[in-house]
């Protein structure tokens, strides 16, 4: 997807989230939620192998991931919810030698999200359960070992929800999210779609 047609997505989460927080019928004042989420369970699928004879360079995931989001309840149905996020990949780049001995060299590699996300409530705010849903656009930034670092748009949503723990405005919260962007395997291969999936669960305070 182009920067242009980027930038169209955006606005146009961003004027959901205005008109719903220009409905009448359904002022009330925001409330906002804090949540840190964390895994060591992730899923990258997608191109994540180069097609080259040699060298032949991979991309797996690696766990080890973690998040913050910030939510605002703009209305008891809708809310704008800003998050970060990085999980760690590895790379491995193989190379077959003139006697045919294969080597292969694993290095280190993070896969960083910054998103912008309109979520639905179908739950009012008054329940200790909240659910939550909807789709994420923003930035994919991969800070590569074999190839050179990239920025990419990202795409996708998310659905979870929180519990909150007794009288306190402390929340278990438990997330699943899906964003996908384009990457350059090595720097002579194509680019091509990646998904990174996770499933991540942690604390959260609201007000």
């Amino acid at each position: 997807m182009n920067t242009r047609a980027a930038q169209r997505s955006l606005c146009g989460l961003l004027v959901l989230g205005l008109a719903a927080l220009a409905s009448p019928a359904q002022a009330q004042t925001p409330r906002l939620t804090f949540r840190v989420l964390g895994t060591n369970r992730d899923v990258l699928s997608g191109r994540t192998e180069t097609n080259e004879a040699s060298p032949r360079i991979r991309l797996e995931d690696k766990g080890q991931w973690f998040g913050v989001d910030a939510d605002l309840r703009l209305v008891p149905w809708v809310s704008l919810d800003v998050a970060v996020s990085q999980g760690n990949l590895r790379e491995v780049r193989q190379v077959i030698q003139p006697n045919d001995v294969l080597l292969r060299d694993r290095r280190s590699a993070t896969l960083r999200h910054e998103t912008l996300s309109v979520l639905f409530h179908p739950l009012s705010p008054e329940h200790r359960l909240a659910l939550y849903f909807g789709p994420s656009l923003g930035r994919a930034h991969f800070s590569r070992a074999f190839a050179p670092d990239e920025d990419e748009f990202a795409m996708g949503g998310k659905v979870g929800f929180n519990v909150r723990l007794g009288e306190t405005p402390w929340l278990f919260a438990a997330e699943l999210s899906d964003l996908k962007s384009e990457i350059r395997i090595s720097p002579s291969s194509s680019t091509g779609h990646v998904h990174y999936t996770i499933v991540a669960v942690g604390l959260g305070y609201s007000w």
